[in-house]
């Protein structure tokens, strides 16, 4: 009788730490899945805001061709990357480097006023 009490009560605790084993899994997940939905829904309004900033500093400096086509491959890249998270990382990046560059040219070639779309723009990138 008590060698069958015990095999009970064990078997009773292997399943409840399952349960709670399981259910904590499955929360860990989902908790993952939501972070990772967050840096997405981060990325793509990121990637929807450099555009803007482009336009506005293209009326700027339209001499420097060649950092617009730059910011806006690498915008693409980043847009278009899919899994594995090495290729993504890796386009995001790229186009962070071509931000500064676009960035560089709009300290150089912008005078700052509350008017003036591409502060707001640059501040939210």
């Amino acid at each position: 009788m008590t060698t069958l009490l015990i095999v009970g009560a064990s078997i009773a605790a292997v399943t409840l730490w399952a349960r709670v084993s399981f259910n904590r899994f499955v929360s860990q997940r989902q908790l993952i899945d939501n972070s990772w939905s967050n840096v997405e829904t981060e990325l793509h309004r990121h990637h929807d805001l450099i555009p803007n900033l482009v336009e506005t500093v293209r009326g700027y400096a339209e001499h420097e061709q060649a950092t617009f086509v730059e910011v806006t491959e690498a915008r693409l890249g980043a847009v278009k990357a899919t899994a594995p998270a090495e290729k993504h990382q890796d386009a995001e990046h790229a186009l962070t480097a071509r931000l500064r560059q676009l960035m560089a040219v709009s300290e150089d070639y912008l005078t700052y006023s509350p008017a003036n779309g591409s502060l707001i723009c640059s501040a939210n990138l």
